[in-house]
C-alpha cells in the first residue's frame, strides 16, 4: 500500500484521498465563496478549451513529430486525473456547485450510480482502455470522440441498471449486519 506511486496518473488511493480534501478545502475557506461565479465559468471554459485545443492537436498530427514523445505530453496534459488543467477544472466546478446548492433526484441518482461507474471501469477497464488508445492513435478524431461518449453513456446507464439490481441486496444485507453485529460486538465483549 505504502509502496505504491504516489502519482499514478490520478489513479491512485493517495489522489483520491487529495481530491477529497481538496474538495473539504474549498468548500470551507470562506475566501474563495468570494469568487464570483462568472469567473469560475470562465476558468472552465479555459481549461476545458485548453484540453480539447491540445488533444485534437496531438490526435490530428499523428506522424508529423516523434509520436512516442508527443503521446507523453498529451498524456501528462490531457489524459492523468492529476494534471493541473484537470485539478483546476475539477476544483473549479466543486467551487461552483459550493456557491449553487441545490437539490436532484436526477444527480442523486447518478451520484449513486457513480460507484459503479467506478467498478465497472475497473473491471473491463483492461479491454476497453487499451481499444480506446488504439482508436487515439489513429488519429481519427470522429470516431475517438463516438467511442468516448458511447463508452461515457454506456458505462452509466450499466451503472444505472445494476444500482437497481444490487440495491434491494445492500438493503437485505444491511438490515441483516444491524440485527447480527450488535450480538456479535456483545459476545465479544462477555468473554
Amino acid at each position: 500500500f505504502l509502496s505504491c506511486d504516489l502519482d499514478a496518473g490520478g489513479y491512485s488511493l493517495y489522489h483520491f484521498i487529495y481530491l477529497y480534501l481538496l474538495g473539504s478545502f474549498i468548500k470551507k475557506e470562506p475566501y474563495l465563496s468570494q469568487v464570483a461565479s462568472n469567473t469560475i465559468i470562465i476558468v472552465v471554459l479555459i481549461t476545458l478549451l485548453f484540453h480539447f485545443s491540445f488533444s485534437s492537436i496531438y490526435i490530428s498530427h499523428k506522424g508529423l513529430i516523434d509520436t512516442d514523445d508527443v503521446y507523453a505530453i498529451a498524456y501528462s496534459l490531457c489524459g492523468k486525473y492529476s494534471n493541473p488543467m484537470t485539478i483546476v477544472f475539477a476544483s473549479s466546478i466543486i467551487l461552483w456547485l459550493a456557491k449553487h446548492p441545490f437539490k436532484s433526484k436526477v444527480i442523486n441518482l447518478f451520484a449513486e450510480a457513480s460507484f459503479g461507474v467506478y467498478l465497472l471501469q475497473e473491471g473491463l477497464g483492461i479491454i476497453i482502455y487499451s481499444y480506446q488508445k488504439d482508436v487515439l492513435r489513429s488519429g481519427e478524431i470522429c470516431r475517438y470522440s463516438i467511442l468516448c461518449l458511447i463508452l461515457f453513456v454506456g458505462f452509466w446507464l450499466a451503472s444505472l441498471l445494476l444500482m437497481q439490481i444490487i440495491r434491494p441486496i445492500i438493503r437485505v444485507v444491511s438490515e441483516c449486519l444491524e440485527k447480527v453485529l450488535p450480538k456479535w460486538m456483545l459476545f465479544s465483549l462477555e468473554k
